[in-house]
């Protein structure tokens, strides 16, 4: 469900379109690249969790790091202070 609602696959698309190169066909529907697309995706999905963990911790919002801490996982963070990538906004 996340991943559909995510809007990185039809990033995907739009830089085809808009970069000077195309990727084949058979490459593009090959599994490889299916693989690789659902990673990215993935990717996405926790990064955004782990930097809005205290936005969603204060909305009582679901989030993947909640979810992994609610079965278990260490609740320390390696981190001090706000989220360590750069976040919009």
């Amino acid at each position: 469900m996340r991943r559909r609602s995510v809007g990185v696959l039809p990033d995907f698309d739009m830089r085809e379109c808009i970069g000077p190169y195309e990727v084949p066909a058979p490459a593009w529907y090959s599994s490889h690249l299916e693989k690789m697309r659902i990673s990215t995706v993935e990717h996405v999905i926790l990064v955004n969790d782990v930097c809005s963990l205290e936005k969603d911790e204060a909305r009582d919002d679901l989030n993947l790091v909640r979810l992994l801490q609610h079965r278990g996982w260490p609740a320390t963070r390696p981190w001090r202070g706000p989220c360590p990538w750069p976040t919009p906004g």
